[in-house]
């Protein structure tokens, strides 16, 4: 089962006849069954709206609003009291990440990695956050559909990764010449679909060649495989960026894969994480993982630790380099930059605490 919205648009304002034709058409055609294979056959259930741009004069917002509006009332689920105040706060939300574009709003946060092994900040993933007008930080769970849905990913990250560039020498020089610390940033593949990624990345590494081996270009595991993102990859490696395979396991995890592409590192998600707590199968394979990244030289970094018992486990497994809230949260520049400088007495209060032991076993061993 699944579920998707299209808009058909008639220009032909005063035409109705001709609205009428297309609407009955639409009607016909979704009501008959599809045939799918020999014998086995799938029918829609579909709803549908219509407006008029002479009754609704306001433009473009007010008629595709006032079109979902009438589509919510053909559905049967429909409750004229939550419908009508969602798809106008659907729209604000969208002018208000327009205004925000513009004004710069979009900044990144760092979030640390650290390595148990020796006990060091070693690295930092870019988060995206929206400061909004009303003081507030957001965090992009909060507003990232619409952004998808409006078009303006591509924008968001951008600008994003503009910060990140502008960022990226002060928290290596931070982090001082014995550490090689590592940025990591991500980009999809709608926003790897043109060509401008090329020019401001290429531009960096020409300016900055002695910086572009401390950033890593992060893509997730179910994107990896498409051909614009590969063609990506090996321009960043080319240049000397690093590039992280994000989300490893959780999706179509072609071994063959990890042979053909230049990758510097993989992360395995929270998922994995909270299954070495639940599941035996699940440290088998994190170990498995761990074992195999060493193997072929790659860092593997475990997202999302929240509890001293899941961070024990990632190390007892092979897993010393991790991320999550149980070290740090996300942190804006100024904060960041002060980890790296002060990172002795905060390793201290982070690993030190008689609850958060987390390396005793292993340094017991050695």
């Amino acid at each position: 089962t699944g579920g998707d919205e299209f808009a058909c648009l008639l220009i032909h304002k005063k035409d109705y006849p001709l609205v009428a034709k297309v609407q009955g058409e639409l009607l016909r055609n979704m009501k008959r069954e599809f045939e799918l294979s020999k014998g086995k056959g799938i029918s829609l259930q579909f709803y549908y709206g219509s407006a008029n741009s002479i009754d609704h004069a306001g433009g473009a917002p007010d008629l595709m609003r006032s079109a979902q509006l009438a589509l919510h009332r053909n559905n049967p689920a429909y409750r004229a009291d939550q419908a009508a105040p969602a798809i106008v706060a659907n729209h604000s939300l969208r002018e208000e990440l327009t205004s925000a574009l513009s004004r710069d709003e979009f900044r990144p946060h760092y979030q640390a990695v650290l390595d148990l092994d020796p006990r060091s900040v070693v690295g930092f993933h870019s988060l995206l956050r929206w400061y909004h007008p009303d003081g507030s930080v957001r965090v992009a769970a909060d507003f990232i559909k619409a952004l998808v849905r409006a078009g303006m990913m591509k924008e968001v990250e951008y600008q994003l990764h503009e910060q990140v560039l502008r960022d990226a020498p002060k928290l290596i020089a931070a982090a001082g010449e014995s550490t090689h610390l590592q940025l990591y940033f991500k980009l999809d593949s709608t926003s790897l679909a043109g060509g401008e990624w090329e020019r401001r990345f290429g531009r960096f590494a020409c300016d900055h060649p002695e910086l572009t081996r401390h950033l890593a270009l992060e893509v997730s595991e179910s994107e990896s495989m498409l051909a614009n993102v590969r063609e990506a990859i090996g321009f960043f490696a080319e240049l000397g960026y690093g590039v992280s395979l994000d989300q490893f396991g959780s999706s179509y995890s072609a071994l063959s894969q990890l042979a053909d592409m230049p990758l510097t590192g993989l992360c395995i998600d929270h998922h994995f994480v909270r299954g070495t707590m639940l599941h035996a199968q699940s440290r088998l394979l994190v170990e498995g993982i761990a074992q195999m990244t060493r193997d072929l030289g790659l860092n593997l970094i475990a997202k999302g630790v929240s509890v001293p018992a899941e961070a024990r486990q990632l190390a007892q497994h092979g897993c010393s380099l991790q991320q999550g809230k149980l070290y740090s949260p996300p942190l804006e520049l100024e904060r960041a930059v002060q980890v790296l400088q002060e990172q002795d007495e905060l390793l201290q209060r982070w690993i030190q605490l008689p609850e958060n032991r987390l390396y005793q076993g292993q340094m017991e061993r050695a």
